[in-house]
């Protein structure tokens, strides 16, 4: 049997490509990991973006509209949602 490329060769080309491969599903990760902190940073001020900010002194202040929620469930308020109008119908 005759071959004309080398196995050394062959094995080369075929580590490149699972090396490759590799390399694309971290990067993916990591960019999906970096989206989902930045989505938990604007909308619930966590994470660790959050973390970062309030190392370096610079936490932004609370999230808007939360005060008014909290105040309302210690004197006992119930929130009117959408859903509980409809129930109550």
């Amino acid at each position: 049997m005759n071959c004309t490329a080398s196995e050394a060769d062959i094995s080369g080309h075929l580590s490149f490509g699972v090396a490759a491969g590799i390399v694309l599903v971290l990067v993916i990760v990591v960019v999906l990991a970096v989206i989902t902190d930045l989505s938990c940073y604007f909308v619930n001020r966590c994470g660790i973006t959050m973390c970062i900010c309030r190392s370096l002194g610079r936490a932004p202040g609370p999230i808007p509209g939360s005060q008014s929620r909290e105040k309302a469930m210690e004197e006992g308020e119930r929130s009117v949602t959408i859903y509980s109008t409809f129930i109550s119908s």
